[in-house]
């Protein structure tokens, strides 16, 4: 199997496992992996846009985990949404700088 159609598979569950039940952690994560699964199964190589998709995206997560976290009714796990979050940050940073290195310009 090609490592694009497994991101994309990787992404769709994870992206389905979070929509079940509100989870930005697994959105996020799904997202990426959507996003780098895409790029490299259409073989396109644009580092702009890649970067720009994907920080978009870890902010849109940023922005909806900090008003799920900080709603009054929210009765997930503040440590688990918070920790895992910031770890998913931290992936999405590095994988946009280090997923098109070997891309052309």
């Amino acid at each position: 199997m090609q490592k694009s159609i497994l991101y994309i598979i990787l992404g769709l569950l994870f992206l389905l496992l979070g929509i079940g039940d509100i989870n930005t952690t697994s959105l996020t994560v799904g997202a990426i992996f959507l996003i780098c699964g895409l790029f490299m199964y259409k073989k396109y190589e644009n580092k702009t846009i890649f970067v720009g998709v994907t920080s978009a995206v870890l902010v849109a997560m940023s922005i909806i985990t900090y008003l799920q976290i900080t709603n009054p009714n929210y009765s997930g796990s503040l440590f688990y949404n918070g920790t895992f979050f910031i770890l998913m940050i931290l992936a999405g940073l590095f994988i946009i700088y280090k997923f098109p290195q070997n891309w052309r310009l």
